[in-house]
């Protein structure tokens, strides 16, 4: 019982948050060099180098929710 509001709680945290880190995931994708796309594995490290803890799984799906291409489909 005590997992499930633990984790409600996170995915509300990540809910209110949501919207702020992908605004940096945005500014970290136009940023990138158009033949080296940033992974979801980067762009969670550039997060964290600037005060955001987020995992690699919910960089990629606030990438996703954002409409912003995986790294392949990036790289031009």
């Amino acid at each position: 019982d005590g997992h499930v509001g633990r984790r409600i709680g996170r995915e509300a945290e990540t809910a209110e948050a949501g919207p702020a880190v992908i605004a940096r995931i945005r500014a970290l994708v136009g940023a990138e060099p158009a033949s080296a796309p940033l992974t979801d594995g980067a762009l969670t490290e550039a997060l964290a180098q600037a005060g955001v803890t987020v995992s690699r799984r919910v960089v990629a799906k606030l990438r996703a929710r954002a409409g912003i291409p995986p790294r392949a489909l990036r790289r031009r």
